[in-house]
C-alpha cells in the first residue's frame, strides 16, 4: 500500500471537493490497482491531510523499479492545487532466479 499524501494549508470556509486518479508510467495495471475517486476537505472537522492510498501488487517478477501517477483536479472556485501531478515510485524487491533442468 502506498500513501499519497495531500495537505491542506489554509483556513476553510466552505467543503473542498476534490478527485484524485492514477495513471500508468512504467509500472503497468499488474503493479498497482488503478482509482479515481472523489474526497473532501471539510471545514468543521478541521482536517489538515489526508492519505490517498493506492494498493501495490506484488509479484515474483524481478523487473526493477517502475512508477505511476498520481493526479489531483477540483472544480471549486479559488482553490489551488499544487502540485496537481506526483510521480510515485515503487522500489522491486524480487530478485531474478533460473530454474535448471
Amino acid at each position: 500500500m502506498v500513501c499519497a499524501e495531500v495537505q491542506n494549508n489554509q483556513q476553510l470556509d466552505r467543503e473542498i471537493l476534490f478527485t484524485y486518479s492514477t495513471a500508468v508510467g512504467t509500472a503497468s495495471q499488474s503493479d498497482f490497482t488503478a482509482i479515481s475517486v472523489t474526497l473532501s476537505f471539510d471545514p468543521t472537522n478541521d482536517q489538515q491531510a489526508m492519505c490517498m492510498d493506492v494498493q501495490t501488487i506484488e509479484d515474483l517478477l524481478a523487473e526493477g523499479g517502475e512508477s505511476f501517477t498520481v493526479t489531483l483536479g477540483t472544480s471549486a472556485a479559488g482553490v489551488t492545487l499544487s502540485p496537481m501531478t506526483a510521480t510515485v515510485n515503487i522500489q522491486d524487491n524480487d530478485v531474478d532466479s533460473k530454474i535448471l533442468v
